[in-house]
C-alpha cells in the first residue's frame, strides 16, 4: 500500500524480517513505507536473501511500462538482470560479467506477462544466468508474487482527479449539463482505470483481438452464493440453481419473465433506480408502488403500506438492496 511516503520496501528474508508493518504476502513477507515523495517512477523493492528486486514505473504512457531490476546485494550492488516491460520495443538485459546482453521480447506477446511467466517458470534458472543463486521454493514464490503485484500496479494519485481531466468526454455524465455543473447524479467512475485492466485492453485493441474469448475456468460463485444464503438467511438453494448474469437490469427482466405473467402485479419500492420501473412496464406487468417512508434513521420500508399494496394478483417484490437512491 502507498501512504504519504509514496514508496514501499518489501523485505523478504529467510533468516529474518527486514522492516515492520503490513503483512502483504506469505509468512515471511512484510511491507514498510519509506520517506520518499510520491511520483510516477516510485520504486518498490523485494529482498530475497542477498538479492534485491526493484520495481519502478519510469516509462508511463501507452508505449511504456514497468521495469524490474535484479541486484546482487540487499542495498546498492550491481544490476545483474533487468526487464523493461515496455509495450513498444520491450526488452530484457542479462549482465552477469559486466557485459550487458540485451534481448527483445517476442513481438506477439505482452512483455509484462512474458516476464512474470519466466519468473514463475524458472526463477532460479534466470538468476543463475545472472550469476545469482537462491533457495527455498516457497520463499521464491512469495517474492515473485510481490514482484508481480508491484509491476502490475503503479502508484496512483487519487487526489489528482479534476473536472478538467474528465472533459472532453464521450460519456453522458460529463456532457449532459453545462461545464459549471459538477455531475454527481450517476455512479460513473472518474478515477483512472486500473493499470492491469488498461494493459489488457490496450493489448487486445492494438491487435484487433476482439473475438470470442476462451471460456473461463468454472467459477465457484454458485457454491459461495448458496453457502451465503444458507448461513445468513437460512435459505437452502442448490448451487446448480444459481445463474450468473452480466448485469442487474438483465436480472430484473429474467425475474419478471420467470415468476409472473402479463397483467400480474410486481411491487417496487419508490423512489428507485428507474430501470426497476421500466422493466415492469416493458414486460407488461402491473406496477404496484410501495413508497419508502422517512423514519428516525432515514428512509425505510413501510411494512404496513406494503401489506396493504399486495393483492391476490401480486406475484413478486423487486427488492433493491442496498437501496438506490440511498
Amino acid at each position: 500500500m502507498l501512504g504519504e511516503a509514496g514508496q514501499i520496501e518489501l523485505g523478504l528474508g529467510v533468516g529474518g524480517i527486514r522492516g515492520e508493518g503490513l503483512d502483504v504476502g506469505g509468512p515471511q513477507l512484510r511491507a514498510r513505507e519509506r520517506s520518499v515523495a510520491l511520483h510516477s517512477d516510485a520504486m518498490q523493492e523485494i529482498v530475497l536473501d542477498s538479492i534485491r528486486f526493484a520495481v519502478e514505473h519510469r516509462a508511463p504512457g501507452p508505449d511504456g511500462g514497468p521495469t524490474l531490476r535484479v541486484f546482487d546485494a540487499p542495498s546498492g550492488g550491481r544490476e545483474r538482470l533487468r526487464f523493461d516491460c515496455f509495450a513498444r520495443d520491450g526488452h530484457w538485459h542479462l549482465d552477469p560479467h559486466g557485459s550487458d546482453e540485451v534481448t527483445g521480447f517476442p513481438a506477439e506477446v505482452d512483455p509484462l506477462a512474458w516476464t512474470i511467466d519466466a519468473l514463475r517458470g524458472d526463477l532460479a534458472g534466470l538468476l543463475g544466468r545472472g550469476g545469482l543463486a537462491i533457495s527455498e521454493s516457497e520463499v521464491r514464490e512469495s517474492a515473485v508474487d510481490a514482484s508481480e503485484c508491484a509491476l502490475r500496479n503503479p502508484p496512483l494519485d487519487l487526489d489528482a482527479v479534476r473536472p478538467s481531466s474528465r472533459r472532453p468526454s464521450r460519456g453522458e455524465k460529463w456532457n449532459l449539463y453545462p461545464e459549471d455543473v459538477l455531475p454527481l447524479w450517476v455512479a460513473d467512475m472518474d478515477f483512472p482505470i486500473a493499470e492491469p485492466i488498461r494493459r489488457v485492453l490496450r493489448f487486445a485493441v492494438e491487435r484487433s483481438d476482439l473475438g470470442y474469448p476462451i471460456h473461463p475456468a468454472p467459477t465457484d460463485v454458485p457454491e459461495i452464493t448458496a453457502r451465503r444464503m444458507r448461513e445468513r438467511f437460512g435459505w437452502e438453494v442448490a448451487p446448480e440453481r444459481v445463474e450468473i448474469l452480466t448485469d442487474v437490469v438483465q436480472g430484473l427482466y429474467v425475474a419478471l419473465d420467470r415468476f409472473s405473467e402479463p397483467g400480474q402485479g410486481a411491487v417496487v419500492q419508490t423512489p428507485i433506480y428507474p430501470p426497476f420501473l421500466g422493466s415492469v412496464r416493458t414486460m407488461k406487468r402491473r406496477l404496484i408502488e410501495s413508497p419508502l417512508v422517512l423514519g428516525p434513521q432515514g428512509y425505510e420500508v413501510d411494512l404496513a403500506g406494503l401489506r396493504a399494496a399486495v393483492d391476490e394478483g401480486t406475484r413478486l417484490l423487486l427488492l433493491c438492496n442496498p437501496h438506490n437512491p440511498t
